[in-house]
């Protein structure tokens, strides 16, 4: 009896579990859920945030979430894991599959931001988050009894009151006058202690409304509040255009370390974090109206002049040589030339104008020499009035007119020109003989015509037909080359395109001398120029302030191969990852790096060429 009951309730366990695994669909719960949470609502903006989004659904696949776009925040690290379940309750089987999405966002800007709604859909339904608001302070985060952080929000870039690493950007000036040069510095500090800093600069300035110089970039180490600091500075010699109120904006820069990842709480993980500069706002006054003379060069600073000739005795028609230097503290680059007085009795060529200009200490200094002909045309004793030059003295604030010295010369008289009404003559020997008749103008026709050659045969001969034709090719051939000089200097975007090539080439030779030993850091500054510039001139554009994105959307609008335009921005990028950090290139990724420049270039100039080909078809 009780062997036939336990084989009964064995049967019926049986048929229960396969029933279970038969119906198990009808049996689960068919319910999904997406949630979502953050470690903190309250961040300081040099400071990561966490989000994670928990899915849950009880049967089928597991959907994506749909994340709308962080305007606010960069996504900065991506991590998913997923877990099942299996529970009775009620005696009901209940399975649930769990994926999480751990998300590490970095702000983009203070104050209270939201991270909006995130969905999934499921079987047809939408299933959607709250959204969370988090709120983003400058500098020292409140104090508050309710936020109690894991561990130091600063870890990474702050060691009790003192900054691991920090951005400053300065000026040397905050008013200037229009053309009045001043000094703009960037500068990155790090603790000499912080063995490792790697980033690249997401934003750099642009300079609008200056022209810019950029000025090499300097090593130093200083000391602050007792601590001593590695500082890279990048120097720019910057010179306002037009007058108001411009604001330099900060500079950005991503980067991590991985000095902190031996901490308990951060074991092997490198700290990620921001460095931001301040913005700098400078006052562009305009040059005041009043006094300005009429002579005016357009030159602001502070000038000294001088001239002088290379000899002060000579005779009718010989040439003279007046040279005027300028030299003094600004720029001379777009300066009118000295005010010369031309003495009557002298005709004045100018022969060139060379301007070398250097930055010493926080100030362009500029010498400027000018040359000019000076040819007398009759004999005496003359006196070259006092060059001047007009200039706003940024010192003084106001208008300086500044003179060379008087200058005397002596002029002899010279050889006596020919007269048109001269008698002409012939020198044979040591004499002087009257023009006598050599041959008669016109000769007699020759009655007899046999006795003419045939002269026929003379001018089919190969040399006599080349000499004939010679001229008609040289004609053809300058009204060539006279177009082409005229498109040249009327088509601006045509000489700059034509010319791309070559320069990219002498840049790319320029380059090529720091490959074995770059202790200056020329390297990627030459190379990021030379693409940068060979970019601007194929599309006729300006190379200052172009940027990556810029670049980028450039080539994606002419419809330049995705990857292409991809190994450009790459190139870019990886020079200035070693230009604006504290990284040094090695040999081995130089000519890897100069390798992929010369390749981009040559490619790009084929494909450039293609372009304007099926432009000209059109």
């Amino acid at each position: 009896m009780l062997k036939k009951t336990g084989n009964s309730i064995f049967l019926f366990l049986l048929i229960l579990f396969l029933s279970i695994f038969t119906l198990s669909d009808f049996l689960f719960s068919q319910e999904a859920s997406i949630s979502a949470s953050v470690d903190k609502r309250l961040i300081n903006s040099n400071e990561e945030l966490t989000l994670t989004i928990n899915i849950k659904v009880s049967s089928g696949d597991t959907p994506q979430p749909e994340i709308p776009e962080m305007i606010d925040f960069e996504i900065t690290g991506r991590y998913t894991s997923s877990s099942q379940s299996m529970i009775f309750t009620n005696g009901r089987l209940e399975r649930s599959v769990s994926k999480i999405y751990t998300l590490t966002l970095f702000p983009l800007k203070a104050g209270k931001i939201t991270i909006p709604r995130i969905q999934i859909r499921k079987d047809g339904q939408v299933y959607k988050t709250d959204p969370i608001q988090i709120e983003v302070v400058n500098g020292q985060m409140p104090s508050k009894r309710s936020v109690v952080p894991k561990e130091d929000p600063f870890q990474s870039v702050r060691t009790g009151n003192v900054m691991d690493a920090f951005l400053k950007s300065s000026s040397d000036k905050s008013d200037v006058y229009v053309g009045e040069q001043f000094l703009f510095t960037l500068g990155l500090y790090r603790l000499t202690s912080l063995q490792t800093l790697q980033g690249q600069f997401s934003k750099l300035p642009q300079f609008s409304g200056f022209r810019k110089t950029d000025l090499e970039p300097s090593d130093k180490r200083i000391l602050i509040n007792g601590r001593y600091y590695d500082v890279r500075e990048w120097q720019f010699s910057l010179i306002p255009v037009t007058s108001g109120e411009y604001t330099i904006e900060e500079a950005v820069l991503p980067c991590q370390t991985d000095d902190f990842a031996r901490s308990f709480f951060n074991r092997g993980k490198p700290r990620r974090f921001r460095l931001e500069s301040d913005p700098v706002t400078i006052k562009v006054l305009p040059l005041p109206q009043m006094g300005k003379p009429g002579t005016f060069s357009g030159a602001v600073g502070e000038y000294t002049i001088s001239s002088f000739v290379d000899k002060k005795s000579v005779k009718v028609n010989e040439a003279i040589s007046l040279k005027v230097e300028l030299s003094g503290r600004g720029d001379l680059t777009s300066a009118k030339d000295p005010v010369i007085i031309e003495p009557p009795e002298f005709s004045m060529y100018k022969s060139k104008c060379e301007t070398d200009s250097k930055v010493s200490g926080n100030t362009l200094h500029t010498h400027s020499t000018y040359e000019f002909v000076l040819v007398p045309e009759k004999a005496g004793q003359y006196l070259l009035e006092p060059v001047s030059f007009s200039f706003f003295d940024t010192s003084l604030k106001k208008y300086r007119t500044i003179k060379s010295g008087a200058i005397s010369l002596s002029v002899a008289p010279g050889k006596k020109k020919a007269a048109a009404n001269d008698t002409l003559f012939i020198k044979t020997g040591q004499s002087k003989k009257d023009v006598r008749l050599i041959k008669s103008d016109i000769n007699f026709i020759k009655p007899d015509a046999k006795i003419l050659k045939n002269y026929k045969s003379k001018f089919m001969n190969p040399l006599i037909l080349s000499i004939n034709i010679f001229p008609l090719f040289l004609f053809l051939g300058s009204i060539i080359f006279k177009r082409r000089l005229t498109k040249l200097h009327d088509d601006v975007g045509y000489a700059r395109s034509l010319r791309a090539e070559k320069l990219s080439r002498k840049r790319l030779k320029e380059s090529s001398k720091y490959l074995e030993a770059d202790p200056d850091n020329l390297f990627p500054i030459n190379i990021s120029n030379a693409i940068t510039e060979f970019i601007a001139d194929k599309l006729n554009i300006s190379g200052k302030g172009l940027t990556i994105n810029k670049i980028e959307t450039k080539l994606d609008e002419l419809n330049l191969p995705k990857e292409n335009i991809t190994r450009v921005v790459d190139v870019i990028n990886e020079c200035d990852l070693f230009r604006f950090s504290t990284i040094s290139s090695t040999k081995e990724q130089r000519e890897n790096i100069y390798e992929q420049s010369r390749d981009i270039m040559v490619t790009l100039e084929r494909q450039f060429t293609n372009l304007e080909k099926n432009t000209k078809k059109r």
